[in-house]
């Protein structure tokens, strides 16, 4: 045989052993794997100070319940790809296998990576990281999965089981687009507790983004163990970001904590927060949890959230600040909406305790919240360093006292100004009622349809009202009773239309961010531009499944001055992470006569590859060098997607044309000659009333036409003298639809829409 066969022989026979289907290891490991499969026999260790690199493709199988170890100054590199990831399980499917546990490790890192069916139990640190244990190391996890694991000890005493999918004490640990599911902290046993089902962080900087933690769970004694959380973070620092959380609750004790642009749904106790250090909840989506949040204590802004359908017939309302503990809290312009707390105070928002803090409640919509206890359909307060600024309140209900405030307290001054309240429903105080021996203050605000009386208090409280517009008339300085005139309370847009009695109404002294006297209400009519652009979403707050969807709208271009005027009108959406895309409609170029709203319906179209997360839909106008804007917010759910072209996806804009047949609707009258104030109710079965008001005598006709433009009914025809007048429109012998009822008053006319449903 030649010398040049058997070298090539030899190195045959070398490759074949290089690419071998399968090794079997134990003891120490190290240098590279690009096998097909490793069997682990026995316990298996990366001893101190070497390195061993996992090549994409390899499955890791382990024969029976072994811990991976890595120990002090070892590295640990498993870099899959997206088409051949990196496997670690038992090699048979019932079985466990001791996870990956790194101490004191160098730079670690997991790429496209699946950890499943690991077990920590018993002896410390076992008990501690089914999936991995992380100890004075820095660790990533990049595209990766934890599935499956669990932290378990079973009739013993004195331990703490932490951390079912991971535990990290003193370390960096990054997760980047990695799937935690399945995994279950649990506990039965004397003087023991168990904490973070998926991930428990211990003195650590943990760092969550576009992950989703799904179906994990954390027990004790058989039955979920309340506050303890899937992610439990103890002195640490967390983030999360775009992350979604299904049946996953979030309990954070010291530290610092943001959350930004996540979506929780179907949790068992939701976020609980605990942090003298500032930390931050915004933009994020809390859907169908047990609660949504609870801040025990601690300095926590929660602003720009959705949350919705939380408690329904639970003890809790949808965000409790517990002030046992001193409480310094920033809560502004959140959307608070259909909750049922049927067992205590407050639907949408309970501050409780009489702890020292400061509580600032800004700009928020409560909207379908139901209270019980002592009251408060909306936000029941009981703290009094708080201060109650901007926020609308609708249809929020308590059989107690207060339907949408609630205030209770024995010292200090409660104040709640440039607030609307319309609505809402209780025993006493449709609006507010006050408790106690301290002194309430309300300034500034409009109180329209709520159950009367619409302020109540009781015999130890000091109540004044001043600057504000009431259905029934209330003494006190500067207040009204006139209809404020809202923009279409069909569709809950409480904000003023021009010629509103709200307008520049507020104190003397006090003024809207357009230089302006000071407005009653929560929403001030800016007069800074001559033209204003509205949108009106038809439902509050609107969540786009997973799967894309459509959320329709009323756009509406209102010419207050006495000119016609031409603007440039268009509509974009700020995504998630703040950057702007579209535009979704326009531009395009409108010309709106005097005193008149241009109003079209469209629908919106967002498409299944539009990330998780909270939006802001956004219109202009721009006339003569001013800019008009207005948004509003809505959602799309869970869970995180993987990345997609946003552009690719059908953002299509229909409805009604801008241009063409397609009727404006004229203001509700003009300031300085007459106005006619939305017909309440409406939409009515069979009757309703309209109001309208004369500043000179005038012959009046008042007339009612269907869709088609025949006069169905005749209020007014005749003069009638400067001041107030109503006229009821029974609708008995019409059909359900739309009717347009038309007020001509010298040479002005004014027109508005009525809605009969039978």
């Amino acid at each position: 045989m030649s010398r040049w066969l058997i070298l090539c022989l030899a190195l045959a026979v070398f490759a074949a052993a290089a690419h071998a289907d399968h090794i079997t290891v134990s003891g120490n490991v190290s240098g590279v794997w690009e096998v097909d499969t490793v069997f682990v026999a026995g316990e298996i260790q990366v001893p101190a100070g070497q390195a061993l690199t996992i090549q994409p493709g390899v499955k890791v199988l382990f024969l029976n319940y072994f811990p991976f170890h890595i120990y002090q100054g070892s590295t640990f590199l498993a870099m899959g790809n997206a088409s051949d990831s990196i496997i670690f399980k038992p090699s048979i499917p019932t079985g466990y296998w001791g996870g990956l546990r790194f101490q004191n490790s160098s730079p670690c890192s997991l790429r496209y990576c699946h950890l499943e069916r690991g077990k920590a139990i018993f002896t410390s640190p076992y008990y501690l990281g089914g999936g991995i244990y992380c100890e004075a190391t820095q660790l990533t996890l990049q595209n990766s999965s934890i599935v499956n694991c669990q932290a378990i000890s079973i009739n013993t005493s004195f331990i703490q089981v932490r951390g079912g999918g991971i535990y990290a004490t003193g370390s960096m640990l990054e997760l980047h687009q990695c799937r935690i599911q399945a995994c279950l902290a649990e506990v039965i046993g004397n003087n023991c507790s168990a904490y973070g089902g998926a991930i428990y962080s211990d003195g650590s900087s943990l760092t969550l983004e576009d992950c989703n933690i799904i179906q994990n769970s954390c027990m004790a004694f058989g039955t979920p163990a309340f506050g303890g959380g899937s992610i439990h973070g103890y002195n640490s620092s967390v983030v999360l970001n775009r992350n979604f959380l299904d049946d996953s609750s979030v309990n954070i004790i010291y530290g610092i904590f943001r959350c930004t642009n996540c979506v929780m749904e179907n949790s068992s106790s939701g976020l609980s927060v605990y942090t003298e250090e500032p930390s931050f909840v915004t933009g994020c989506i809390f859907k169908n949890n047990y609660r949504a949040i609870i801040q025990e204590g601690g300095n926590l802004t929660i602003a720009d959230n959705l949350i919705t359908e939380n408690p329904i017939n639970t003890y809790y309302p949808a965000i409790h600040i517990n002030n046992y503990y001193p409480c310094y809290s920033q809560i502004h312009d959140n959307i608070l909406c259909h909750h049922v707390n049927s067992m205590s105070s407050g639907g949408g928002l309970a501050i409780t305790g009489q702890g020292l803090g400061d509580i600032q409640v800004r700009r928020n919509v409560f909207m379908d919240n139901t209270g019980s206890g002592v009251g408060g359909g909306g936000l029941y307060l009981n703290l009094a360093n708080s201060v109650l600024v901007g926020n609308l309140f609708a249809r929020n209900a308590t059989y107690y006292n207060g339907g949408a405030v609630n205030t209770l307290t024995y010292s200090g001054t409660r104040v709640i100004s440039n607030s609307t309240m319309v609505s809402n429903t209780a025993t006493v105080g449709g609006a507010v009622a006050g408790t106690g021996t301290s002194s309430l203050l309300v300034h500034q605000c409009v109180e329209y349809y709520n159950s009367q009386p619409a302020y109540y208090s009781d015999s130890g409280s000091d109540y004044s009202i001043t600057y504000s517009d009431g259905q029934t008339p209330w003494p006190g300085l500067g207040n009204i009773s006139i209809y404020p005139a809202f923009v279409d309370t069909a569709r809950d847009d409480y904000r003023l239309l021009w010629g509103s009695p709200c307008i520049d109404s507020g104190h003397p002294d006090s003024l809207d961010p357009d230089g302006t006297r000071a407005d009653m209400g929560a929403f001030f009519f800016d007069q800074s531009v001559p033209m204003r652009v509205l949108l009106t979403p038809h439902q509050i707050p609107y969540l786009i499944p997973q799967t894309g969807g459509t959320m329709t709208y009323t756009a509406r271009v209102d010419n207050w001055s006495d000119i016609p005027r031409t603007a440039t009108v268009w509509c974009d959406v700020t995504l998630p992470d703040s950057s702007t895309f579209g535009p979704l409609l326009g531009p395009l170029t409108v010309t709106v006569p005097a005193h008149t709203i241009l109003a079209r319906e469209r629908v919106q179209a967002i498409p299944t590859v539009a990330p998780m997360g909270v939006y802001h839909y956004n219109a202009y106008a721009v006339v003569e060098g001013d800019t008009s804007r207005d948004s509003f917010m809505f959602g799309k759910l869970g869970p995180v997607a993987s990345e997609a072209d946003i552009p690719a996806g059908n953002w299509s804009n229909t409805g009604d044309p801008f241009a063409g047949p397609v009727a404006m609707e004229p203001q509700i009258g003009f300031p300085d000659q007459f106005t006619l104030h939305p017909a309440h109710p409406n939409p009515f079965n069979p009757t309703t009333v309209a109001r309208y008001e004369m500043r000179d005598a005038s012959h009046v006709s008042l007339r009612v036409y269907d869709t088609a433009g025949r006069e169905v009914a005749t209020l007014v025809d005749g003069w009638r003298n400067a001041g107030a007048h109503e006229v009821r429109f029974d609708g008995s012998g019409l059909p359900s639809g739309i009717y347009f009822v038309r007020l001509s008053a010298g040479e002005g006319t004014a027109v508005q829409k009525v809605v009969l449903l039978k």
